[in-house]
């Protein structure tokens, strides 16, 4: 297949996605995003990953990021870009999978309805490893699937090395290994015997057990019980035992896939119906495994549901190009073109019209929401954390926070063992009072800023015995306010009025923040954190 119709497509998703707003000047599109950027700046510097700093996915994006950042240092823009050259290349692996065995039409299809997915165009431009981990999914599918020789299983091998690399990444990409192996076995296979799709999975199977030790060598190892005890800890954790169920996966799904969920529903499943023994099994299995799983895992995160949207768009692009081609159109649909009576042929038109206007419809609605992320402005809590870093200067590189995006906006990193400094490891443990407290201690010169979360009242007063709480005026905007600590004061007298009355001085728009009303309060933290 020529590469000059994947390419347009892959194209086309970088365009739609920057013609709808400065994904690149956004401040933070999830508290993620903090986290995945500092682990590449301590790898950059040296540090290890799951030695020195502590992390519970595994290495790949980790590491594309650290070298991105020793090109483009302290770069939210060029993170965003290589997150957003995955969010092409899926969108290439996808067209090239549905065009090569349903025709260009369908290809285009999928195309269109992945581009109508608000969660996907979101995650396509923010730094986290979902998206990235399920593009190397797709394109392990797309090689698996090329046509070769009877007796080249370098396709195979091939594919089960992407495969790895996109479990490397993030892990839950597993789920997608059944509907792998399906379009390994069904590609190898064709019309020859049986022998020749096994031998195709064991190479795809053995390709990936020889990639997995040999970049857990290349990277000086890993953890298993970061990677792996973590979450099943948090499985059983109080704090997100009701977070998750089939009900929030599929609310979740209408609201960032709903033209693809509907499409494939309507007409993909029956597409499915009529040719079973098709490659239409792949998304098949790949959907039945994601949602099995994913509608009983705990804690249940919204952008795990971007696993579902790829083999959706696939089935629902195949679907849609049952309504108008002869010969493969639907059997409903082709009874209807047929049917003697006028009446009954003008009335399914007008229904599948109908349905096309709904789809319209509920596309250009999620065009208007990624539009309006895209373009969202920083609001007050971060402006004041963007100027009370730059105020209190450069007496230190390092920066002790829980949202680890702060200090890299100020082009500053933070302590290894805080890079990670999420609501699930807090959960389960992974991090304590007294860990935060020997950080403090040893970065005496560190500023401290801690805005995720509400913290009690006796970490706050022994954090300010090792530094000093400075006073930021925050008591009008956010209750509890927002605590600040630094052994640095300001250097002028103009820099400690101004930070004294920072929220009042942003909530005006010298921080650029027009439409903001002097007074205006900050949303309440989370309550106080409880530490193990």
């Amino acid at each position: 297949m020529s590469f000059v119709r994947p390419t347009v497509a892959a194209l086309a998703i970088i365009g739609l996605t920057s013609l709808l707003g400065p994904w690149w000047s956004v401040y933070e599109f999830n508290p993620d995003e903090g986290l995945n950027l500092q682990k590449a700046v301590l790898v950059a510097e040296g540090y290890r990953l799951h030695a020195d700093i502590w992390s519970d996915q595994p290495p790949i994006l980790t590491y594309l990021l650290a070298a991105t950042h020793l090109v483009f240092p302290f770069s939210v823009p060029a993170a965003r870009a290589t997150v957003l050259l995955f969010g092409a290349l899926l969108a290439g692996c996808l067209f090239r999978v549905t065009a090569r065995f349903d025709g260009t039409m369908a290809g285009w299809n999928a195309v269109v309805l992945l581009a109508c997915s608000s969660l996907f165009l979101k995650l396509s431009v923010s730094v986290m490893v979902g998206l990235p981990a399920v593009a190397l999914a797709m394109l392990a599918i797309d090689v698996a699937t090329r046509p070769g020789s009877a007796r080249d299983h370098r396709n195979a091998a091939a594919a089960g090395g992407v495969f790895a690399l996109a479990a490397l990444t993030k892990l839950f990409v597993v789920l997608i290994l059944p509907a792998a192996l399906a379009g390994t076995w069904m590609a190898a296979r064709g019309d020859r015997s049986r022998r020749a799709g096994v031998l195709a999975c064991l190479w795809f199977l053995g390709a990936a057990a020889i990639t997995v030790p040999v970049v857990f060598v290349l990277v000086r190892g890993f953890s298993l019980e970061q990677l792996v005890g973590t979450h099943a800890i948090a499985r059983q954790t109080e704090d997100f035992e009701t977070i998750g169920g089939f009900v929030v996966l599929f609310e979740t799904l209408w609201r960032g896939a709903a033209v693809a969920l509907c499409t494939a529903t309507a007409f993909g499943l029956a597409a499915f119906w009529k040719r079973p023994a098709s490659h239409l099994l792949v998304p098949i299995l790949w959907l039945v495994a994601a949602i099995t799983l994913l509608g009983t895992h705990r804690p249940f995160w919204d952008h795990q549901v971007l696993l579902l949207v790829p083999p959706l768009c696939w089935l629902g692009g195949v679907g849609l190009k049952s309504l108008f081609v002869k010969g493969e159109r639907l059997g409903i649909v082709d009874r209807i073109a047929k049917h003697p009576h006028r009446m009954v042929r003008l009335g399914g038109g007008a229904l599948v019209l109908s349905f096309l206007a709904a789809m319209a419809a509920l596309a250009l609605k999620d065009m208007r929401h990624v539009q309006q992320l895209l373009n969202a402005r920083p609001t007050i809590a971060q402006e004041m954390a963007s100027t009370s870093l730059a105020v209190l200067g450069s007496a230190s590189q390092v920066v002790v926070t829980d949202k680890p995006m702060d200090a890299f906006r100020q082009r500053k990193s933070v302590p290894p063992n805080l890079a990670v400094w999420s609501e699930k490891r807090i959960a389960v443990g992974g991090i304590t009072e007294d860990e935060i407290l020997h950080e403090v201690r040893t970065h005496p010169d560190s500023p401290v800023m801690l805005r995720r979360r509400g913290y009690s009242p006796d970490l706050l007063n022994r954090i300010g015995a090792l530094t000093p709480r400075l006073s930021t005026a925050t008591e009008g905007y956010s209750k509890p306010s927002i605590p600040l600590f630094a052994a640095t004061a300001p250097e002028t007298p103009l820099e400690s009025r101004l930070l004294a009355h920072l929220p009042m001085v942003v909530a005006g728009s010298l921080g650029g923040l027009d439409g903001q009303q002097p007074g205006e309060r900050l949303a309440r933290p989370d309550p106080p954190v409880t530490f193990a």
